[in-house]
């Protein structure tokens, strides 16, 4: 993996991440993926590997979060953020 494939990678991860990027970015995975020197080859895959773990970790957070704002009694100080104890991601 070169320099500069690692630094796209982590352009269309960044971009896939921000509100209404998502497609744009995906679609540019493709047409990278498709270019015929092959100095993209398997990006469109290593951005769906890539936004799977992001997915994956971010709900791991968010469910420990909850376990511990749902384990703190009531009168303990809330140090976890703005955890809504009553909504579910």
């Amino acid at each position: 993996m070169t320099p500069d494939y690692s630094a796209m990678l982590a352009h269309l991860v960044d971009l896939a991440g921000r509100p209404g990027w998502k497609s744009y970015a995906w679609h540019r995975a493709q047409q990278l993926d498709a270019d015929e020197s092959g100095m993209w080859r398997g990006i469109a895959d290593a951005l769906v590997e890539k936004m799977k773990h992001g997915r994956v970790y971010a709900f791991k957070l968010a469910a420990v979060r909850y376990a511990l704002a749902d384990a703190l009694p009531a009168w303990a100080p809330q140090g976890l953020g703005n955890v809504d104890r009553t909504a579910r991601d």
